[in-house]
C-alpha cells in the first residue's frame, strides 16, 4: 500500500498516522515544487513597463477591459487593509496590490477589500516566506499572490510615479521558481516515527502546488497541495517501474528499491542540513534510478530504537542485481537532528530546525567490498548514539551511503533513533489552560467543581469528561468510581490529593467503565471527550444505570511499552468529585 503520511507537520515528532503506519506500508513525505504555476501580467508606468508573474492554475478573469488601474492602501506594508476603507473608496474597477498577513488575517483583509466592490486582489509575501496559490473561500472574490521583489517593485512604482496599470490580456502559461521551499520537504508534512520507533515514512515526492486537471465548473485546471499530490505521483512511479521491469517483485522491494534510490533532500535553501529521516524518509523518490538500479539492499532502513532498547550494531546485505561487478565504498551522511521536546516540553516549531550536532557515529564493517553480478554481500553497522538527553530527546537520523563503481548501483540506506528513554515520556496530557483532564460543565465548558450536581437525563444535564495524551498510548481506560474510594493515581485535578504512581484500583471502587480506548495516538488540537450519560458498562460490557450517588472520573493510561497486565505500567488521573441526584 502506497499511502499519504499526513498534512500536520506542524503537530511535531511522533505523529504517525494510520493507515500509513501500519507495516509494510509506504507512507509518502511531501517536497516543495521548483516551478509554481501561473501566468505573466504586465505593468505600465509612465515612463516604463514590465512583468511578473503570479501564481494561478487559470488566468485572471474579468469582465471589460484587461487592463486595472492598481490601488495601494500601504507603502509599507504594515497592517495592510487591516481596516475598513474609506466610505469613498470603490475598488470595483482597480486591482489592490496588498501585503498578505500584514498585521491582521487575511480573511479580515479580504472582507475590509469586498466592502470596497473589489473582485480581485493580488498579495504578496516576505521576502523570506514561500509562494502558493491560495483562496480566501470567498465568492467571486479572486486572490492571486505575487512573490515579494514583484510586490515591493509595483508598490515602489506606485510611489514614484502615481498611476500604474497591470495588463492581464496574456493568457500564455508560465510558472515562478520557488528559490525558498522548492526542492525541499514542505512543512506541512508529517513527522515519525511511530511510538515503536519505526521510521514511518518511506520516501517523498513533490506534493506542493501541483498543477492538474479539475472540473470544468472551476476553471478546468487547479493547483492543489499536500501530500494527498505526493501520494498518487509516488503510486504512478511505481506502476511506471512495474512496466518497465515487469511484476516479479514484492511490495516490500518496490518499497525498498524506491527508498534507497531517492535523493535525501536539506531542510531549506537557507539551512542546508538534511531533513530528518523522520519526515523525508528515504527522501525525494526518483524514478529514473530506480528503473536503473542495479543494486539491492535489505532491510531498507534501519530503526535503532531509543537508550534504553538501543539496537546499535545491525547488518545490511547488498544485492548485486546487474550485468557486471560492482566496487563498493561504504560511507555515513548524517541527516539534521530534531529536538522531540524543549525543556522538558513538546516542541511543535524552532525544535523541529534540523541541527548539525547531536549525530550518530557510524562504522561500517567492511568498508569497501565487490559484489559479482547475481552475488550478495552482508556488512555489519555499528552506531554510537549521541548523549542521551531526556528533556530534549534529540531525534538522530541520517543514511548508510553505498558508492558504487558503476553509478546505477549506488544506494542509501537510512536509519534513525532516539537518544532518550522513549518509557519515561510522560502519558497524561495535564493542562489546566485547555481543561485536561477535567470534567467539565455541559453549558459552561468549566471544570466542575466537588459539589456539581448532575441528573444525567438531558445534555444540558451530562457533564463531560476531557482528556488528552502528551504520548501515545496502547490501553487507556475511562471508569467512574465512588467518590470516597482511595485509589492511588499520578496526579488529581486538585494537586493537593496527588499522591504516587501507581494506578492500583481497590476491590469494589470501580462502579462501571464509561469508556476504552486503545492505540490512541498523542493528542494535538482537540481533546477527547466521553460525555457522561446515565449508561456504564460492566467488565462484561453489559449497560447498567448510573445511580444517584457521588463519584469520581478515574483515567488510566498505559505507559509507552508498558504491561497491561501491571499496574504500576499505567499512569492514572482522578477527576474531582460530582453529583448525581434525579429528585
Amino acid at each position: 500500500m502506497v499511502t499519504s503520511a499526513g498534512n500536520v507537520g506542524d503537530a511535531g515528532t511522533f505523529y504517525a498516522r494510520a493507515p500509513a503506519g501500519g507495516e509494510g506500508v509506504h507512507a509518502v513525505g511531501s517536497v516543495g515544487n521548483l516551478h509554481i504555476p501561473g501566468f505573466t501580467a504586465t505593468v505600465s508606468t509612465k515612463s516604463s513597463n514590465f512583468t511578473f508573474v503570479y501564481a494561478a492554475a487559470n488566468p485572471v478573469s474579468l469582465n471589460g477591459s484587461q487592463s486595472l488601474p492598481v490601488f495601494l492602501n500601504s507603502f509599507t506594508g504594515v497592517n495592510d487593509t487591516c481596516a475598513p476603507l474609506d466610505n469613498s473608496t470603490s475598488l470595483a474597477h482597480s486591482i489592490p496590490v496588498i501585503a498578505i498577513g500584514s498585521g491582521c488575517s487575511t480573511t479580515a483583509q479580504s472582507k475590509n477589500l469586498i466592502a470596497a466592490n473589489a473582485s480581485i486582489a493580488l498579495w504578496y509575501n516576505d521576502d523570506s516566506s514561500e509562494i502558493f496559490t491560495f483562496s480566501v473561500g470567498m465568492s467571486k472574490f479572486q486572490s492571486f499572490i505575487i512573490d515579494y521583489q514583484s510586490g515591493r517593485q509595483i508598490v515602489d512604482a506606485v510611489k514614484a510615479e502615481g498611476n500604474v496599470t497591470i495588463d492581464f490580456s496574456n493568457t500564455q502559461a508560465s510558472y515562478i521558481e520557488d528559490t525558498i521551499g522548492g526542492g525541499s520537504m514542505a512543512a506541512y508534512s508529517n513527522y515519525g516515527p511511530d511510538w515503536e520507533l519505526n521510521s514511518y515514512v518511506g520516501s517523498s515526492s513533490v506534493g506542493s502546488n501541483i498543477l492538474s486537471t479539475f472540473p470544468l465548473s472551476k476553471g478546468g485546471y487547479g493547483v492543489a497541495t499536500g501530500t494527498s499530490m505526493s501520494t498518487p505521483l509516488t503510486a504512478s512511479a511505481y506502476a511506471l517501474y512495474l512496466s518497465a521491469k515487469g511484476k516479479n517483485e514484492t511490495p516490500a522491494q518496490l518499497r525498498s528499491v524506491f527508498a534507497t534510490t531517492a535523493t535525501p533532500v536539506y531542510y531549506n535553501s537557507t539551512i542546508e542540513v538534511l531533513s530528518t529521516v523522520a519526515q523525508q524518509g528515504g527522501g525525494l523518490i526518483n524514478v529514473a534510478r530506480a528503473i536503473a538500479s542495479t543494486s539491492r539492499a535489505w532491510p531498507d532502513r534501519l530503526s535503532l530504537n531509543d537508550t534504553e532498547f538501543f539496537n546499535g550494531t545491525q547488518k545490511l546485505t547488498i544485492t548485486n542485481v546487474g550485468p557486471s561487478s560492482q566496487k563498493m565504498h561504504v560511507g555515513h551522511m548524517p541527516a539534521g537532528t530534531v529536538y522531540t521536546r524543549s525543556a522538558g516540553k513538546w516542541s511543535y516549531g524552532d525544535g523541529l530546525v534540523p541541527q548539525n550536532k547531536d549525530q550518530a557515529t557510524v562504522t561500517v564493517t567492511p568498508s569497501q567490498f565487490t559484489v559479482a553480478p547475481g552475488q550478495s554481500t552482508t556488512v555489519t553497522v555499528t552506531f554510537q548514539p549521541p548523549t542521551p538527553n531526556q528533556d530534549t530527546m534529540p531525534m538522530f537520523s541520517g543514511y548508510i551511503k553505498f558508492k558504487s563503481s558503476e553509478d546505477s548501483g549506488s544506494l542509501n540506506v537510512p536509519y534513525l533513533g532516539v537518544a532518550a528513554k522513549v518509557r519515561e515520556l510522560p502519558v497524561i496530557l495535564k493542562s489546566p489552560k485547555f481543561n485536561v483532564p477535567a470534567i467539565v460543565d455541559p453549558a459552561s465548558q468549566d471544570p466542575v467543581n466537588g459539589s456539581a450536581t448532575y441528573n444525567l437525563q438531558t445534555e444540558d444535564q451530562q457533564p463531560i469528561f476531557q482528556y488528552g495524551f502528551k504520548a501515545g498510548t496502547a490501553l487507556a481506560t475511562i471508569d467512574l468510581i465512588y467518590a470516597n474510594s482511595t485509589t492511588a493515581t499520578s496526579f488529581r485535578r486538585d494537586a493537593a490529593h496527588s499522591s504516587s504512581s501507581a494506578a492500583d484500583v481497590p476491590a469494589g471502587a470501580i462502579v462501571g467503565n464509561l469508556d476504552t480506548v486503545v492505540w490512541n495516538a498523542r493528542s494535538y488540537d482537540t481533546p477527547g471527550t466521553v460525555t457522561i450519560t446515565e449508561k456504564m458498562y460492566d467488565d462484561r460490557n453489559v449497560s447498567k444505570t448510573i445511580e444517584d450517588g457521588e463519584y469520581r472520573v478515574l483515567l488510566r493510561a498505559l505507559k509507552l511499552r508498558g504491561d497491561p497486565n501491571d499496574p504500576k505500567d499505567f499512569e492514572s488521573f482522578l477527576s474531582e468529585k460530582f453529583v448525581v441526584k434525579r429528585k
